[in-house]
This record gives C-alpha cells, sequence and structure tokens, in this order.
C-alpha cells in the first residue's frame, strides 16, 4: 500500500469515527458567556443545550460570578484582554465601557439580520442601549420597583390590604402610605406608630424599608421623588444631573424622617455589613418592603405568606424606575461572529420563553414577561404591579452617564451623611454641587 492510500485510508476512519461522536465533542469555538446572576444558570444553561444542538460548531460556557466581583473581574479581563465573549452588562455601566472602546457596536448586525426590535415591553430600554448612533445592547429584562408586603402583618393591624393597591404618598405627609406605615411600626409594648405612646426607640416591628441609598435612587427613594416630577436627569448624559432640586431634597427628608419617626430602620441596619432590608424583611421584622422585581424569587420564599402592591402614587401618579441587563460583545473577542450568533439567540422569543417560564426574572419581551406572571400565579403570588403599565403614571428611565463612578463616588457617601443625620441641608446642597462641576 502506497503512503497516499494510506494518508487517505486514516482520513477516512477518523472521519467515520468523528461522525459517531457527539455534537459537542466536534465543538471548535468556544463562547465564553459571564453572568452575576446564579439563579439564572439553570435556564441560561437550557439555553445554551439548545443553541449547541443547533450550532455544534460553537460550544458555550457559562461563568457565573456575583455582583459584587462581577465588575472587579470584569475591568481585570479586560485590562488583560481575556474578557467574556459575550457578557451581562448593565444601563449604568455600559456608557463607560464604550466610552473606552470595549464594546462591539452591534447596530450593523442588527440591521444586516433584521432582528425584530418591536417586541419588547414599552420601557424604552431598547433605546437605552444606544449612543451617539452606536448599538451596545439588545434588552434581557426589566427591573422595576414594587411594594412588597407581609400580609398577616396588616390583617393583624386590621388594615385591608386593598390598599396596597390605593394608597398615595406625597413628600409632607407621606400620604395614605405613611398612614398605614405607621399603623404597621410596633413598639414591644404593642403600640403602633400611632399611639402617643409608642416608643420609637423600642421598635419590634419597623412598618417600611427599601434598599441602601445610593445615586441612581433605585430600590429606595427614586421612584416616590420621581412621583413628585422630579427628574434627575434631562435626557440621557445630559451632562449634568438635577440634585439640587428641591423636590429631591423634600423625598429624602420623608425617608429621613421615617427614620426619625421609628418607621423605618437606621441606615446602619441597611448598609454593608447590616442585615439589609430583605432579611429584615424576611425575618418578620419589617412589615412593608419597597424593592426590586429581581428578588422576587427569594423573597416568596419568606416564612410567610408573601404580597406585592404596587408603588404609591404621589401627587404626579405613579412613576417606577425601569432599568434592565442586556447582552454585549467584547471589542477584543476572537470569535465576533460566533458571539453575535449566541447573542442574536439570547434575543430570541425561544430563549426568552425558557427564561421566562423559569420564572426567576421578567424578560424585556411581552409574550416571555407574561410567562413569569403565569409562573408566580400558579404559586400564589400576583406580579401585576410589575406586568402591567403603571396606571394614571409612567415609567422613569434609568440615569445613564458615562461618569457614573464619579458621580456615585460623591453622591453615595453624601447620602448616607445626610439620611443618616450627620450633615444638614446647607451642607449636602454646597457638596452635592461637586456632581455638575465634573462636567465643567
Amino acid at each position: 500500500m502506497t503512503v497516499k492510500r494510506s494518508i487517505s485510508k486514516i482520513i477516512t476512519v477518523g472521519l467515520a469515527l468523528a461522525s459517531l461522536l457527539p455534537p459537542s465533542a466536534l465543538a471548535t469555538t468556544q463562547i465564553r458567556y459571564g453572568i452575576w446572576d446564579s439563579a439564572q444558570i439553570p435556564p441560561y444553561r437550557a439555553c445554551a443545550d439548545l443553541f449547541q444542538s443547533e450550532n455544534p460548531d460553537i460550544k458555550i460556557v457559562i461563568d457565573q460570578i456575583g455582583w459584587n466581583d462581577y465588575w472587579t473581574t470584569l475591568t481585570t479581563q479586560m485590562v488583560t484582554g481575556e474578557a467574556y465573549d459575550v457578557f451581562w452588562n448593565h444601563v449604568s455601566r455600559f456608557p463607560q465601557l464604550a466610552e473606552e472602546g470595549q464594546l462591539v457596536d452591534i447596530g450593523p448586525l442588527v440591521a444586516r439580520d433584521n432582528v425584530d426590535l418591536s417586541i419588547y415591553r414599552p420601557v424604552n430600554l431598547v433605546g437605552e442601549w444606544v449612543r451617539d448612533g452606536a448599538r451596545y445592547g439588545i434588552p434581557k429584562d426589566v427591573g422595576m420597583d414594587g411594594v412588597f408586603y407581609n400580609p398577616e402583618m396588616l390583617a393583624k393591624a386590621g388594615i385591608d390590604s386593598k390598599v396596597a393597591g390605593t394608597w398615595t404618598w406625597n413628600p409632607k405627609d407621606g400620604g395614605t402610605f405613611e398612614a398605614t406605615i405607621a399603623a404597621l411600626t410596633i413598639d414591644q409594648n404593642g403600640k403602633n406608630g400611632l399611639s402617643p405612646d409608642f416608643e420609637k426607640t423600642k421598635v419590634v416591628q419597623y412598618g417600611f424599608a427599601t434598599a441602601m441609598v445610593e445615586w441612581s435612587g433605585q430600590s429606595s427613594w427614586a421612584d416616590l421623588a420621581a412621583s413628585t416630577g422630579f427628574k434627575l436627569q434631562d435626557k440621557p448624559f445630559a451632562g449634568k444631573f438635577n440634585y439640587e432640586d428641591p423636590r429631591f431634597l423634600a423625598t429624602l427628608d420623608w425617608w429621613k424622617s421615617m427614620i426619625v419617626k421609628g418607621y423605618a430602620p437606621p441606615l446602619e441596619d441597611l448598609a454593608k455589613g447590616g442585615l439589609g432590608s430583605e432579611a429584615l424583611f424576611q425575618a418578620g421584622k419589617v412589615a412593608v418592603l419597597l424593592n426590586g422585581n429581581w428578588n422576587i424569587e427569594t423573597l416568596r420564599h419568606a416564612p410567610f405568606k408573601l404580597a406585592i402592591g404596587r408603588l404609591p402614587a404621589g401627587p404626579e401618579g405613579i412613576r417606577p424606575m425601569a432599568n434592565g441587563l442586556a447582552d454585549s460583545i467584547y471589542i477584543n473577542s476572537q470569535h465576533k461572529e460566533e458571539a453575535w450568533k449566541w447573542m442574536k439567540f439570547l434575543a430570541s422569543p425561544v430563549c426568552a420563553e425558557i427564561v421566562g417560564k423559569s420564572g426567576v426574572v421578567i424578560p424585556a419581551q411581552q409574550g416571555p414577561a407574561q410567562m413569569v406572571a403565569d409562573f408566580y400565579k400558579a404559586h400564589d403570588l400576583d406580579l401585576a404591579p410589575f406586568i402591567e403599565p403603571p396606571s394614571g403614571g409612567s415609567f422613569t428611565p434609568y440615569p445613564i452617564d458615562f461618569k457614573v463612578a464619579e458621580v456615585s463616588a460623591i453622591v453615595d457617601p453624601l447620602l448616607e451623611d445626610y439620611v443618616g443625620g450627620r450633615i444638614d441641608a446647607t451642607t449636602f446642597l454646597e457638596r452635592i454641587k461637586e456632581v455638575n462641576a465634573l462636567y465643567n
């Protein structure tokens, strides 16, 4: 047998053996996919498995790192040029990454492949991912706030749970929302916040809690401030923030008064190292919790029946802040076409429905979002406040700017000092001017 025939025979046998291997064994391109939520690994693994069955030459490796370490890890990877091919991005983070030239403009790919951007919910998340005509993401899910509450505590206080669908708020006296909170705040002698004998230093059950203060106000002051007509930004990348608006300070003053009156836990209990508002709520120490829909799955496992109410209507109606995630492609990926193929599948109704049916997050697409509502309805939990457009109000866009890190470094400690009672309003307003000085 000649050498040529021997080589030919080896190649033939090799091809025959390769045809017997499972599709995953034939994968020649590996796409690394970075995410931060461990609860979402199962549905996205299911998406990856389906994608790989249709694209046996591509292998998807999912790498999950918790939020607190995710951005540090991603930044380090980008410095070394070895970041994930496709990764979860956030509206608060993408501008700086785009400014640094770390993201692929997928606009031409969206146009080339006729990706349908009309299937998303009317929250304008599609538009949030565009800067200077370049697109850096396609929405994955919608994050917004609602009011989680313990219906057992309301019943014990003689409060009809229907109030969670009708309560109102204003920064002057807190409206029916504050009245409900006061009635749900109990001291060690069983007196509530409406009683003249209530002892605010001996609270065993707080009426209200929010997330920790931070620059955007998500899950703390943002929804309430917006309901007064306040806008943190006039438009994305406006080059200024409206922290000096009296309506913003009035909202902070109301929140501060909740702590002073004993109706809400001190900031020390919400800060890093403290229990956190979610833990206090689950432990039965808080009756009403303003929080994001991304915590539904965690909160519903509390040792009591969970219920969700709508945000209180302010002077300008209900204005929930909406934000979301998107997938982005790393500019130095060695496999951009394969990365786009995976990203496009992630944005498809097929993958969104897999995620929606899992119930772990509310997809940005209209149909899959309803699937999440159906999932929780089967668990006796009504997600209407997160699914239906706000009645008598509108969505508030998440603030978008490429100097978020600098803004946060100024605002976060100032908010803690002011709401915590360590500085007065004059000092706060003087020091908050440093934010807009960043743009001068």
